[in-house]
């Protein structure tokens, strides 16, 4: 039987999708009843891979639906569909055209399928990236109380403090609640924070941001997460290396994580001297810290080892 593959545009009421080996367009609703219908045209076809696009969460009952029922799905980088569209001079857009794209995305690059799509794991990410949200409100209100001199917009900002926190905290608790009643979360979760200088909010991120990590190659994950230099040469001209793109969000925790390590961890504190004394920036010398705790915990998952009992090349 011929293999098939499928895109998937998603909107926020429907879905387009495109299946290549019968040269079908679907429009159905984004809902249970859609996605039933569409198993339907499933039933008697070689599913090989479902492409779709992330697009801030309408995805996820998607994905995670066609994942339950053992479809190999990939939600894919937006920018990476549309390079391979202008690629393909295809520059008109429609959901019907999208739709088209992704089938053909799929076969033709055969991105690697997402891991980790279902509901536990996007309440996970969701409660994570609500957290983020809150921090930043309260980053913001306090920042506001600092500069504010009337006393009772002071008040004012004091109950919204309050209530920002009682909400961080109620989040906090739903997040340790999901690592602690599975255990293979849990168990990685363990395993980060045996970290000198790692704590629960590096681990929830990057359970939640990151579920690949202890499965992929060290250069593959620090490409993932957009830690890898990329060279930028040119004829005889050689330029800076340069990090880019991957997950923002990871970087974000791994950043202020490296800051609290090169005080106190000895390890990372003596790699992060040993750069410095050979001359490289202070910046350059901290991503590579990031880099280097990145790759430590991928190796620590990887083998289900504790900090202490992994091996740590300076």
């Amino acid at each position: 039987m011929n293999e098939t593959f499928v895109g998937i545009d998603i909107a926020s009421k429907k879905i387009d999708v495109y299946i290549d080996s019968i040269d079908k367009h679907l429009t159905l609703e984004r809902s249970q009843e859609g996605i039933d219908k569409l198993i339907e045209y499933f039933q008697d076809l070689n599913i090989s891979l479902v492409v779709m696009e992330a697009t801030g969460g309408y995805e996820s009952f998607v994905a995670c639906t066609l994942n339950a029922l053992n479809y190999h799905v990939s939600v894919t980088n937006p920018r990476k569909v549309r390079n391979y569209a202008r690629a393909l001079g295809k520059l008109a857009k429609t959901d019907e055209i999208d739709s088209k794209i992704l089938a053909s995305f799929a076969r033709n690059v055969q991105p690697m399928k997402s891991s980790f799509i279902n509901k536990e794991h996007v309440k996970l990410k969701k409660l994570v990236r609500r957290r983020n949200d809150l921090l930043l409100m309260l980053r913001m209100e306090r920042n506001h109380l600092y500069i504010e001199e009337d006393t009772d917009l002071q008040e004012n900002i004091h109950d919204l403090l309050d209530t920002i926190e009682d909400k961080l905290n109620e989040v906090e608790i739903k997040i340790q609640e999901i690592i602690n009643i599975n255990e293979k979360l849990s168990t990685k979760a363990a395993l980060i924070e045996s970290m000198p200088g790692a704590g629960k909010v590096l681990s929830s991120t990057l359970l939640a941001e990151l579920p690949e990590l202890g499965m992929l190659s060290e250069i593959k994950v620090t490409a993932l997460v957009g830690l890898a230099p990329y060279n930028c040469d040119s004829g005889l001209m050689r330029g800076k290396r340069k990090i880019f793109g991957g997950r923002s969000k990871v970087r974000e925790v791994l950043y202020m994580v490296s800051l609290v390590a090169i005080r106190h961890n000895p390890k990372i504190q003596k790699f992060y001297q040993k750069l410095c004394s050979n001359a490289k920036p202070k910046k350059v010398a901290i991503v590579a810290c990031m880099r280097k705790i990145l790759l430590t915990l991928n190796s620590m998952i990887k083998n289900s080892q504790t900090w202490i009992l992994n091996y740590f090349n300076t």
